[in-house]
């Protein structure tokens, strides 16, 4: 069952621990306006994360880290990135080289509840991120998947250690848990001479 509110223009569509969250604010930027939410105490995660709670965007490529976004794509490397979410980064890269994705969300669950969404009386600009958003879901579910949290990587999937050209991560774990941790299982991930780029 769906747990549906709406409070100081603010939408808030929860099931089991995500709550899509839809901002009624023209200011923001987009990938503000409609977003994740997962309660960080029953989350995947097995990390208390302080915040309470992690936050899943639809990062458009104009929103990375320059360092990312204006990355040249090589088309016999293989790019991976951590904790995308719905960003766009890795849906640019498939254009021109094999991509993975590793990330414990629920990328079913938040289908379900996008287009649960759907359903409500919503304007037009918050529909069409939804939809944008939904086809980010499509795409990361056709593609390398790993749902696991990164920490994990080496011990759930061995083979994908020392595979990956460049691994690259935007506001992901780092963020939430402390770059020195995180950072030692992404560069288990890289080739020799391998790129990691971090945000």
């Amino acid at each position: 069952m769906y747990n549906i509110d709406f409070a100081n223009n603010i939408y808030s569509i929860s099931y089991r621990n995500y709550s899509l969250k839809i901002f009624d604010n023209d200011s923001l930027p987009d990938f503000h306006k409609v977003l994740f939410r997962v309660n960080s105490n029953t989350s995947c995660h097995p990390k208390h994360n302080k915040r309470g709670y992690f936050a899943i965007t639809a990062r458009d490529l104009g929103d990375y880290h320059p360092d990312i976004r204006l990355l040249a794509i090589n088309p016999g490397l293989t790019y991976a990135e951590i904790g995308p979410g719905l960003g766009e980064f890795l849906i640019h890269a498939s254009k021109k080289a094999n991509v993975v994705a590793i990330d414990p969300a629920d990328y079913n669950l938040m289908k379900d509840i996008l287009n649960f969404s759907l359903t409500l009386n919503l304007k037009d600009v918050y529909k069409n991120l939804i939809n944008k958003m939904l086809a980010r879901c499509n795409f990361y579910l056709s593609i390398n998947l790993y749902n696991v949290n990164v920490e994990d990587v080496s011990t759930r999937f061995p083979e994908l250690a020392h595979s990956i050209d460049v691994v690259v991560e935007n506001f992901g774990p780092g963020y939430y848990f402390g770059r020195e941790n995180i950072s030692y299982h992404e560069k288990m991930l890289l080739k020799e001479g391998g790129i990691l780029l971090q945000r």
